[in-house]
């Protein structure tokens, strides 16, 4: 009985220690060829307009210079009512995903690329995060926070 235990917890802690090694010995190597892609850096102007230029280690790429910008509501803005419409402008065609904490909602601009998109909001503070993809796959993103309150002030 006892011999049958010992085997049994032998086994396993080796069948254990494998899958965990296993797993972190994939982590490791899918980490590392990671590292040859290369990453997007942001450029941030003072204004919610974000241009994206990706960087190689033997040549630099750079977008068209897509962007995305938010003509309403402001940055910090309080609305006594449940759903807003976000208004802005991004280049022709482009996809529109906007992301609040509990929803996604999406939309493309129009030919000359202004969008219009209404969404709900959540009581209190919101973070809302728009994200725009141009026709040739570019990128560009923004977020503002919004208030949404049905105190009397």
């Amino acid at each position: 009985m006892i011999k049958e235990l010992i085997v049994t917890i032998a086994l396993g802690s080796l069948l254990g220690f494998g899958i965990t090694g296993g797993y972190f010995a994939i982590k490791k190597n899918s980490a590392s060829n990671n590292n040859n892609l290369p990453t997007p850096t942001p450029i941030i102007s003072q204004s919610p307009t974000i241009s994206i230029t990706q960087t190689n280690d033997t040549s630099q790429l750079s977008t068209q210079n897509h962007t995305l910008s938010i003509e309403s509501p402001e940055n910090n803005a309080l609305f006594s009512v449940a759903r807003i419409t976000v208004k802005g402008q991004t280049s022709p065609k482009s996809h529109i995903i906007v992301t609040t904490s509990q929803k996604i909602f999406t939309t493309t601009s129009d030919s000359v690329g202004n969008f219009e998109i209404d969404i709900d909001l959540e009581s209190g503070a919101n973070l809302v995060k728009l994200e725009s993809i141009s026709t040739t796959d570019e990128q560009a993103k923004t977020e503002i926070t919004v208030t949404y309150s049905t105190a009397k002030i």
